[in-house]
């Protein structure tokens, strides 16, 4: 098998102790592993997803895929590995002109002319879920969360609004798990259970950005959340993703806001 695969004793001994490519026999006084005729092709194809560094985890799911749909499966991985790297391309490319003291955004309009606004905002009761996560599980955390809120009203009977947002009262990285938290408005009697907690989100004067599609994503919105940083001065503010209106794919339709708390709504004591 060694030669007929090109894999070797050791890369064997690891896929057989995965699951992946188990031999037809072993010897049970020497160790020898057999493998049948029919598994070369399996050993060869395992080989090359290797060579293209599809983790073991994942290569079940092109080995035992169905014939007609092996294509889509191994290039539906590929596509992930591309968006990865082009995020981790705009991360670096964000830290180098950090890095390198290069302040422009301070004094430009922002991504792509985004403008800052204020806004007043009242008080309201919202349905929570506070969640640790890091960079790569944020948007399906949070989205989770969201879900089992909106159950969790609708269950209740209590009108849940359209809008959510979702607020950072710490930073969320790629190594290092954030605390967020999942916030839906609503109205009616509900009683908190599990992981739903109930609180009043207080009236405030907000800072805020819009954000369009082709930039709510990361790192891309973290440009925005520096544009209203420097507009406010509030650097270290908790920050909050409004989602207010259904997501859209058309890059330039406004699909969230970036806003940070700079005061008491006016009138408010």
């Amino acid at each position: 098998m060694v030669r007929a695969s090109g894999l070797s004793i050791k890369a064997l001994r690891i896929y057989d102790a995965n699951g992946l490519l188990a031999p037809a026999r072993v010897d049970p006084r020497t160790g020898y592993r057999a493998y049948a005729p029919e598994q070369v092709e399996r050993a060869r194809a395992l080989a090359l997803l290797r060579r293209i560094d599809v983790p073991l985890a994942r290569v079940p799911e092109v080995l035992d895929a169905d014939p007609r749909d092996v294509r889509d499966v191994l290039l539906g991985w590929w596509d992930e590995q591309q968006r990865a790297l082009a995020a981790q391309r705009a991360t670096a490319e964000e830290l180098a002109r950090r890095l390198a003291g290069d302040d422009r955004h301070e004094t430009a309009p922002g991504p792509e002319g985004a403008s800052v606004r204020w806004r007043d905002v009242p008080a309201c009761t919202v349905a929570t879920i506070t969640s640790l996560t890091t960079q790569s599980e944020l948007v399906p955390t949070f989205s989770a969360d969201l879900l089992t809120i909106r159950a969790h009203l609708a269950a209740a009977g209590a009108e849940a609004g359209a809008a959510h947002w979702v607020i950072y009262h710490s930073p969320v990285g790629r190594d290092v798990a954030g605390r967020v938290e999942a916030c839906v408005p609503y109205r009616g009697a509900v009683v908190p259970a599990g992981p739903v907690v109930l609180r009043e989100d207080p009236a405030r004067t907000e800072a805020y950005v819009e954000v369009p599609s082709r930039d709510c994503r990361f790192p891309q919105i973290v440009g925005y959340l520096d544009v209203l940083r420097v507009a406010t001065g509030q650097e270290h503010a908790t920050s909050r993703e409004v989602y207010a209106v259904p997501w859209s794919d058309e890059p330039d339709a406004v699909v969230a806001e970036v806003a940070l708390a700079v005061g008491p709504a006016a009138g408010a004591h």
